[in-house]
């Protein structure tokens, strides 16, 4: 009985973790990082059932929007209530293999169809860079600017320079 209590601490540990590192900017506002994972989770498992409900309800409506896409757009949304991304990096968290998985192009289709402000979510990242972190200006901005591939968090230019003209305000 111990061992499977330490395990799952310790799977619980390694989940926790690896979530820290898909952004560095948890949103102060967020529970908790587990707790996201839970919604991950539960919102995979029901999107197999939300996907068949879905096409049978939308073979009758206007709109052909393929149900795939509309679970990327509605997991963005959890991501984007959730935590403060960029773009480019929500994208890569809807499509990538250790993320959610979604096809390129469903992935697209979520982070174009968001109505999200991108430059208040800079802003918010690079506070909590500041916060929880302890980086300095300069480290903010070139974690903020620098790319998903090289760890960072893939704001454009326009959306860092708002942020940290903003991080006083």
């Amino acid at each position: 009985m111990k061992h499977k209590l330490f395990t799952f601490g310790l799977v619980s540990i390694l989940l926790a973790s690896r979530i820290g590192t898909l952004s560095g900017c948890f949103d102060e506002d967020s529970s908790s990082e587990s707790s996201h994972t839970v919604t991950k989770v539960n919102h995979k498992k029901s999107s197999s059932t939300n996907s068949e409900s879905n096409e049978e309800s939308s073979s009758g409506s206007k709109s052909k929007v393929p149900s795939e896409y509309e679970n990327a757009l509605a997991t963005a949304k959890d991501y984007d209530e959730d935590q403060p991304m960029s773009k480019a990096g929500l994208l890569d968290q809807l499509t990538s293999k250790d993320g959610e998985g979604f096809t390129q192009d469903a992935g697209q289709y979520a982070v174009d169809h968001l109505n999200a402000d991108w430059n208040e979510n800079a802003l918010k990242c690079a506070r909590n860079y500041l916060k929880e972190e302890h980086l300095s200006r300069s480290d903010v901005q070139e974690q903020l600017s620098s790319s998903i591939d090289d760890g960072g968090e893939g704001f454009t230019s326009d959306q860092v320079q708002y942020a940290m003209s903003h991080l006083n305000d």
